[in-house]
C-alpha cells in the first residue's frame, strides 16, 4: 500500500531542502562519509521513511529499492557504516515479521 505524501513531504521535495538532499543520496546511493572524522553525519531513521515515500509515490527512482527485502538487505551489508541503528531498524521495519 502506498502511503500518501503529507504537505511537508512534498514541500522537502519541491525546495529540496536538506532532509530531500538526504533521502536522495540515500537513494542513490550517494551517502557521503568523511574516513577520518569524529563524528560520521549517519542515516537515521527520519530520513529512511521520507525517501522510502518518496520512490513510493515515484518522484525518485534512486539505485536502491526500498520496498524490496533483497535491496535492503544488501544496503545493510555493503553500507552499514552508513546506518544509525533506527535508521537500520526503520530500513528493515517492513519486513520483520
Amino acid at each position: 500500500m502506498i502511503e500518501m505524501l503529507q504537505p511537508t513531504d512534498l514541500a522537502h521535495a519541491l525546495t529540496h531542502d536538506r532532509a530531500d538532499q538526504r533521502a536522495r543520496a540515500l537513494l542513490n546511493l550517494g551517502w557521503e562519509t568523511r574516513p577520518n572524522a569524529l563524528v560520521n553525519d549517519l542515516v537515521t531513521a527520519d530520513d529512511v521513511q521520507l525517501a522510502r515515500r518518496l520512490q513510493a509515490n515515484g518522484i525518485v527512482a534512486g539505485k536502491v529499492n526500498l520496498a524490496d527485502y533483497r535491496s535492503c538487505a544488501q544496503l545493510v551489508a555493503h553500507h552499514g557504516g552508513w546506518l544509525s541503528a533506527g535508521g537500520k531498524a526503520a530500513l528493515l521495519a517492513p519486513f520483520a515479521d
